[in-house]
Order: C-alpha cells, then sequence, then structure tokens
C-alpha cells in the first residue's frame, strides 16, 4: 500500500485501477485486505484529482458484481452513500 499515498495522482490512478482489477480477475488475493482496499477507496473516491476519483467509482461498481459484496460493504454503507453522493457530477438537465 506504499504507492496509495503517492503524491502522483497519475500513480493513485493506476493503484486504483489495478485493485478494480485484482477484483475482477483474483478476488480471492484481495479478501484478506478488503477492510483495507475499502478504506483506501473511500479516501481515494473524494480524491481532488477527478481522474482518481473516477477510477475509485469504478471499483464500487465492481465490487458490487461480486459474491462477497453484501458481506464486506454492509458495515461501510453509512460512510459509503454519502461518500458517493458527494462524488455524483450532475448536468444542468438534471
Amino acid at each position: 500500500f506504499a504507492l496509495a499515498v503517492d503524491p502522483s495522482a497519475e500513480v493513485r490512478k493506476r493503484v486504483c485501477h489495478a485493485l478494480v482489477m485484482l477484483l475482477d480477475v483474483h478476488l480471492d488475493c484481495l479478501l484478506p485486505h478488503m477492510n483495507q482496499v475499502v478504506e483506501y477507496m473511500l479516501i481515494s473516491t473524494k480524491d481532488p484529482d477527478e481522474l482518481v476519483s473516477l477510477e475509485a467509482c469504478e471499483f464500487w461498481s465492481a465490487i458490487c458484481e461480486t459474491r462477497v459484496a453484501k458481506e464486506y460493504l454492509k458495515g461501510y454503507l453509512p460512510r459509503l452513500i454519502p461518500v458517493l453522493l458527494e462524488s455524483m457530477v450532475y448536468t444542468e438537465l438534471d
């Protein structure tokens, strides 16, 4: 997780992307670290760099399609829902 706090937005974006890919391909490898991954993604979703934030949002979409979504996200919902709502972008038509 050393690169997760890298000052470079590009590195943080790539960390988020790598975690999303791991979630899709090797979920079992992430399970022992899922609490730390979820915490990191909560922080990354609020990243001031829009590209990091967007990549972190991909994680939430990807994890919802896994068998462990309910188990791992249930305790985070009180924190996750406000973060996602704050991160939403509306158009003038919305």
